[in-house]
């Protein structure tokens, strides 16, 4: 004899069966010679619900998906026009959630991976047939790891922050006692720290010496007199001998140019004009990882920047200093013209006829796409600017805008082996302290 259902049973079977299931109208368009386009069904609210499917004006398939109160929800296919799946992807409350797999028309090329609430999460693989061509992994949106490489030190976000933290003026103060370019000085200083912390040398804590301030003032009131920039200059006529020798000792300690001292700091850094692309000493000096010193003075059109300091300590953590640094690069912080350079830190000198390098752009899935960038610059400069010898190329055609992203390879054994392998991708301008 069969069981009777308990009375608890019956009730919940009563309850179902008196609520009535909503009410769902097929709808579908047509195509103009009358062939179906789009078949679906919505509520009384004119929502979408449940499958729904779309079509090519020959009757080949485009998509076929399920909503839930006009959000994607569900399995969601669309198709190439042969009829080769495209796409297979899930969705949550109208954002991807969870796997999904891409292929191109050839049926060979295949990109999968997953989204979590609407951003890439966890391994993703693409392949060309049986070859892998890259095996990425990503958390919460952020690419985390690009074929076994960190291609970035420091997230986007809080690049960001920090930079603008430190290019924002401070609260108003009162310019020290005889000393009116003090806001300017601190404005460069912060200049020459942001370009520190994008390099990933020691920023924090660093000092301006009012004596050192005073010699470089000296420094650029001789080199104005003169009528030109040296590092060992003359005597102008007339000028004070005291004054003269502390000019003196300012222009041999420092980094000489013109303009602002704010706007010096970016052209130390760029250091690619053709009487200092052999050495970028300028550059070499801003970025010495030992500074935690500096001075900044100026005379009319002439400035001068402390270099030779070395009382801080040495970074831990990074075996070269990169300019431009591995990560994200806001574009107010390079151009496509100024040299790329790579200063060990430990290690031999390199040999110019053992480097192999390639500059090569990858496009929106992280792929290397292209020949390499031509370099019409390659060499090893001499040590004694800041840090040992250093390593100077230039691409040509080098994209420095917003999105473009660059794989760099460089080999110091004749291509045998890869000593550095890094992501350089360019960002969005801070806009404080700009160029």
């Amino acid at each position: 004899m069969r069981p009777r259902p308990s009375s608890i049973t019956a009730l919940l079977f009563a309850c179902f069966a008196a609520i009535p299931l909503a009410a769902q109208e097929e709808r579908v368009t047509n195509w103009p010679d009358g062939s179906v386009h789009e078949r679906f069904s919505v509520d009384a609210q004119g929502r979408r619900q449940g499958n729904a499917e779309s079509f090519r004006e020959d009757g080949t398939r485009i998509e076929r998906a399920t909503y839930r109160d006009d959000l994607l929800d569900g399995r969601r296919e669309t198709f190439h026009p042969d009829g080769k799946r495209a796409e297979l992807s899930s969705w949550r409350k109208g954002v991807l959630d969870g796997p999904f797999d891409e292929h191109d028309g050839s049926g060979q090329w295949k990109r999968a991976g997953a989204y979590r609430v609407g951003r890439l999460h966890g391994d993703l693989r693409i392949t060309l047939g049986r070859k892998t061509l890259t095996r990425q992994k990503w958390l919460d949106g952020e690419l985390v790891e690009l074929d076994g490489i960190a291609p970035f030190p420091v997230r986007q976000d809080v690049l960001r922050t920090t930079l603008a933290a430190i290019l924002a003026p401070p609260a108003a103060t009162e310019a020290p006692a005889g000393d009116p370019l003090a806001p300017e000085r601190e404005k460069a200083l912060r200049r020459l720290q942001a370009y520190r912390l994008l390099c990933r040398v020691p920023h924090e804590g660093m000092t301006l010496v009012p004596e050192w301030n005073d010699l470089c003032d000296a420094a650029a009131e001789v080199c104005a007199r003169n009528g030109g920039l040296s590092h060992e200059p003359p005597k102008p006529a007339g000028m004070d001998e005291a004054r003269y020798q502390q000019g003196y000792l300012g222009a041999s300690r420092s980094n000489l140019g013109h303009g602002s001292m704010v706007h010096s700091v970016d052209s130390y850094m760029d250091d690619s004009d053709p009487s200092n692309i052999d050495r970028i000493g300028h550059r070499r000096w801003c970025l010495n990882p030992g500074m935690r010193k500096t001075a900044f003075g100026w005379h009319e059109h002439i400035t001068a920047m402390w270099s030779m300091d070395s009382s801080g300590s040495l970074p831990r953590g990074i075996d070269a200093v990169l300019y431009p640094p591995a990560g994200w690069v806001p574009v107010d912080f390079f151009q496509s013209h100024i040299a790329w350079s790579v200063a060990p830190l430990r290690g031999g000198t390199p040999k110019k006829d053992e480097l192999r390098v390639t500059v090569r752009r990858l496009d929106e899935h992280w792929l290397p796409i292209g020949d390499p960038l031509a370099l019409d610059w390659l060499d090893v400069a001499a040590d004694g600017y800041g840090t040992g010898a250093c390593i100077v190329f230039r691409p040509v055609g080098l994209d420095c805008v917003p999105g473009a992203r660059w794989l760099t390879e460089l080999s110091v054994d004749g291509g045998k082996t890869l000593a550095w392998r890094y992501v350089v991708a360019f960002c969005e301008p801070i806009g404080a302290g700009n160029r």
